[in-house]
């Protein structure tokens, strides 16, 4: 027996979800039946959904001073939540992409053509404005985070870049990384497949719906077992704790909520705090604990 985790999607919450108070039991259609009592702890994790923002970087122009003969222009993209393989460093040690080039442009829409020139033709990572004397960057998606960006003169009597830092590139919008949208679902739980996609698709009540943020629900389920037999003694007791989530529209989440009654409902801010959902957590800190006070005492 494996533990696994069960994804759900669930657009009609009136039309999906059941409850049977007599005995607890929250029936999910093609979601499985659920009695409270079995969660562990009781505790549902939830982590809101939200729209992407996109980053924006405004780039000033500025001449090419006395004694330089061009400047030096050093931009990395970052992309900590989206590791693309190509967007991969040697080793997979980092992802990102640098914009990195040489200019003398004379004026603004100069400097703006040469960005427009580091673009890969069938991958933007980027598109191209002017506003006054600044060149505008706005970044294709989300998940693309501008780590660095900074600007250099080339001095030609010492042949040395030397930064400025008084007309350094500014990110004037900070980029927020979608999460629970119809587009990142499908590009992290459902396979862009025929069949899913198909005309009358099978579970077409299940597909995400375009325009639609959906917060996710998260909860483990444990149920104990008697087996007969076993290696370890003539009858013993099986844990089986599985992992179950599910996606709701945004607008629904109150109705969702309701049908879990005695659940609490434990915000989630940061993917890494799912660790807590280690049901053996607390006896594992203890049992550390005690380990290293023993190995402490003469």
């Amino acid at each position: 027996m494996f533990n696994y985790i069960k994804d759900t999607i669930i657009n009609d919450v009136a039309n999906t979800i059941v409850v049977d108070s007599a005995t607890s039991t929250v029936v999910v259609k093609r979601g499985g039946n659920y009695n409270v009592d079995n969660i562990i702890d009781k505790k549902i994790f939830k982590t809101v959904g939200n729209t992407g923002v996109n980053a924006v970087l405004s780039v000033p122009f500025v001449a090419v001073p006395s004694g330089s003969d061009y400047r030096h222009y050093a931009i990395f993209v970052s992309t900590p939540s989206q590791q693309l393989s190509d967007y991969a460093f040697a080793n997979w040690a980092e992802f990102g992409k640098p914009i990195l080039f040489e200019s003398a442009a004379k004026n603004v829409n100069d400097l703006a053509n040469t960005f427009k020139l580091m673009l890969q033709p069938d991958n933007a990572m980027y598109t191209v404005s002017v506003s006054g004397s600044n060149v505008i960057l706005t970044f294709k998606e989300s998940w693309m985070h501008v780590s660095e960006a900074k600007v250099y003169n080339h001095i030609i009597a010492t042949d040395t870049l030397e930064e400025d830092t008084t007309n350094a590139p500014t990110v004037t919008t900070e980029n927020k990384t979608e999460f629970g949208t119809a587009k990142w679902i499908v590009e992290n739980l459902r396979f862009p497949s025929y069949p899913n996609l198909r005309y009358n698709h099978l579970y077409a009540d299940e597909s995400p719906v375009a325009g639609t943020v959906y917060d996710q629900y998260t909860f483990k389920y444990g149920v104990k077992h008697y087996i007969d037999g076993g290696l370890s003694g003539v009858g013993q007791n099986v844990d089986s704790i599985t992992t179950h989530v599910f996606y709701v529209p945004h607008a629904q989440v109150s109705t969702f909520e309701g049908k879990w009654s005695g659940c609490d409902f434990v915000p989630i801010a940061r993917k890494d705090e799912v660790s807590s959902m280690n049901v053996y957590a607390n006896d594992m800190a203890s049992a550390a604990s005690a380990a290293v006070e023993a190995a402490a005492e003469p």
